[in-house]
């Protein structure tokens, strides 16, 4: 499984797209439930459904969120291969090669759907008279649900929550969509920069983003935040998080970026080069099973044979895995030789990337 569908679990498919959930998500579920209990013992007088219904509450505009960059995405021929549920809305897979506006409307799509939903329900809250705007956008002031007036508190719940998820995602950093956006953007508008030049400025408004948030955190230590009375420190370690999310962004596009420099050599590389690469795989990769000791006294015959098993398993599936990847790198190649670099997804060009390297690295031993 891709390492950023690790930690998931699959919750079906949706509108044909397969949805996961992460452990982070679940995390904060778990979390969210255990502070409606502490709360409670604390003396605060709060619905028992509470936690419950924000959670519901949660997974329903998260949802929406990812509805939104499906039909934008759709509106472009594309299609998500996998999107995984996180707190602030999902990963899924599409940086694909689209014009920059149109990756842009697919970014901005889920958070515009979030305030979409959050403006119909702050108006309806605000002109019946129930609350004011500064109190729904409150972010330490989360709404409890009320069981004798259920559908006003839900209402305020769907508000606050998809506020909440708004603004996060506008933040101009890694992992939100707002930071895909200034990704996006910066690339368009320093085209004639280095690549290197163009992420490190990505990295620094990231960085400057998480101090921003760190610097904030200390502010509010002295504010009465109300029942999140320690709320200051979830935005401390987020600011410390995005900092450190941001500098990790860096050097996953820097790395991915190197294929783009090399794109001229990659357009010389063949199928043929490919094939050559597969027949001259040698077992030097791989563990040499001679070298082990498999001991045939009795007490240890039953774990020798166990454990060459699981060996000959191992060398099986990195085998499987290589022929796998390298056939997907010849259909790759024929794509990238009939419609050009930019054709490529960031999936596929992060395969050839493995495979260029592994090719490199073969030619550089002499093999």
């Amino acid at each position: 499984m891709p390492e950023k569908y690790s930690w998931s679990i699959g919750i079906g498919r949706w509108l044909g797209v397969p949805v996961r959930v992460h452990l982070i998500l679940m995390i904060l579920c778990v979390a969210a439930l255990a502070l409606e209990v502490n709360l409670k013992l604390a003396g605060y007088q709060i619905d028992s459904g509470t936690a419950l219904a924000t959670i519901l509450v949660l997974f329903c505009s998260l949802a929406v969120h990812e509805l939104g960059h499906w039909v934008v995405l759709n509106l472009f021929g594309r299609q998500p291969d996998t999107v995984v549920l996180m707190p602030w809305g999902g990963i899924s897979g599409i940086d694909v090669a689209l014009p920059t506006k149109s990756k842009i409307a697919v970014y901005l799509a889920g958070p515009l759907m979030n305030g979409v939903v959050f403006s119909m329900a702050a108006l309806f809250l605000t002109s019946s008279g129930h609350l004011a705007i500064h109190e729904i956008i409150n972010p330490f002031r989360p709404f409890e649900f009320d069981s004798s007036g259920k559908y006003i508190s839900l209402m305020m719940i769907v508000a606050w929550v998809n506020f909440q998820l708004l603004i996060i995602n506008l933040l101009p950093t890694f992992p939100f969509d707002g930071g895909a956006i200034l990704r996006s953007v910066a690339h368009h508008l320093g085209r004639g920069d280095t690549n290197i030049r163009i992420e490190a400025t990505v990295m620094f408004i990231g960085i400057a983003t998480g101090f921003a948030m760190i610097g904030i955190s200390f502010f509010l230590r002295e504010m009465d935040l109300g029942p999140l009375n320690l709320g200051w420190v979830g935005i401390l370690l987020a600011g410390i998080v995005i900092c450190f999310c941001a500098r990790a962004s860096f050097y996953h596009n820097i790395s991915l970026e190197n294929l783009d420099r090399d794109s001229e050599n990659l357009e010389m590389v063949s199928i043929l080069a490919v094939a050559e690469e597969l027949e001259s795989r040698i077992s030097d990769d791989y563990p040499d099973f001679e070298d082990f000791d498999f001991s045939d006294k009795d007490e240890n015959l039953i774990y020798s044979r166990w454990l060459q098993e699981k060996q000959e398993e191992r060398q099986q599936e990195l085998l499987d895995k290589e022929a796998e990847e390298d056939r997907l790198a010849d259909e790759i190649l024929g794509k990238l030789h009939n419609h050009g670099f930019e054709s490529l997804t960031r999936k596929e060009r992060e395969t050839l990337d493995r495979v260029s390297a592994r090719i490199r690295r073969r030619r550089q031993q002499g093999v």
